[in-house]
């Protein structure tokens, strides 16, 4: 009977396998100082799917980093250094089946010094909440035939970061 329920679950389990979509793109991004542009070296990254981290892509001495993400899913990379505010990005990879291969998406990442803003929260300490949300959204865009942000939302968070960096 045990020997039965083994062969079921393999089945289930290889069955399962052959569902999951098995194409894979690259996401490309360089990471810089938000204040005076510079590149930063030594940076962590940590790819989520859901709550589990399924990657730790390893950053270069230029500031980059390539993570590699299977289609259908969504992942958030959380982009962090001591002395920064670490910066979150959503990236869901729903892309057409037919879309077998793309070329490597690339962006750009400005991480904010904490320094910056000590005086800020030292008199209101939710100030620089706006700092935890995701703060852009890529999805693959029909008409780009490419992955892309989503504008409205993106738009918002610059706008709440403008907010904070007023007060600053």
């Amino acid at each position: 009977m045990k020997e039965l329920a083994l062969i079921i679950s393999v089945c289930i389990l290889s069955l399962t396998a052959i569902d999951k979509d098995s194409r894979v793109f690259k996401f490309s991004g360089t990471v810089t100082d938000e204040s005076d542009g510079n590149v930063i070296e030594g940076f962590y990254i940590d790819v989520y799917e859901g709550n589990d981290i399924v990657d730790s892509p390893e950053s270069d001495k230029k500031g980059r980093f390539v993570a590699e993400l299977l289609a259908g899913s969504e992942y958030t990379l959380d982009i962090y250094l001591d002395g920064y505010y670490p910066k979150r990005i959503v990236v869901r990879t729903d892309v057409p089946e037919e879309i077998k291969k793309i070329p490597v998406f690339k962006f750009e990442v400005e991480l904010i010094r904490k320094s910056d803003f000590e005086s800020i929260e030292m008199v209101d300490p939710f100030a620089t909440s706006i700092f935890d949300f995701p703060y852009v959204i890529f999805e693959w865009d029909t008409e780009l035939e490419d992955f892309g942000y989503r504008e409205a939302y993106t738009e918002h968070i610059k706008a709440k970061y403008a907010e904070v960096n007023d007060v600053r």
